[in-house]
């Protein structure tokens, strides 16, 4: 009678405590909202902008996966262009944009990109430069 209640109480203590899995930003730890149009993913971990991404990323070569920010297709990173300093704030603030590279001047005109990088070119100095923790 005493297991059946203690094994009682174990179940629904653990039912009640605990809230379904969170995906958090390995970086930062902020909530990753698998529905953001920021989300990108490192290593197989989900990020909650594509400058944690980046940040965590730095000086390895590791593949990263950002979502182009018109079609909101997951590509990889080395495929799309980098803006920095336009009005498009990801969910901490200041972002590198990833767009396609045949859309950055559109974007540019329409949020006022002013800096652009490849993923190469996307460096610890650079991330400072740009506002990135």
């Amino acid at each position: 009678r005493r297991t059946t209640l203690a094994l009682a109480m174990v179940l629904a203590l653990g039912a009640c405590s605990k809230e379904p899995s969170v995906e958090r930003c390995p970086h930062c730890g902020m909530r990753v909202d698998r529905a953001s149009p920021f989300r990108a993913e490192l290593d197989g971990r989900g990020f909650d902008s594509p400058r944690c991404a980046l940040a965590t990323r730095a000086g390895s070569q590791k593949p990263l996966r950002v979502q182009e920010f018109y079609s909101r297709a997951y590509v990889d990173a080395e495929t799309v262009t980098f803006v920095g300093g336009s009005d498009v704030e990801g969910p901490m603030g200041p972002e590198l944009v990833p767009v396609a590279d045949d859309k950055v001047a559109k974007f540019k005109s329409d949020h006022h990109g002013a800096r652009t990088y490849r993923l190469v070119d996307v460096t610890a100095d650079v991330l400072k430069k740009e506002g990135t923790p």
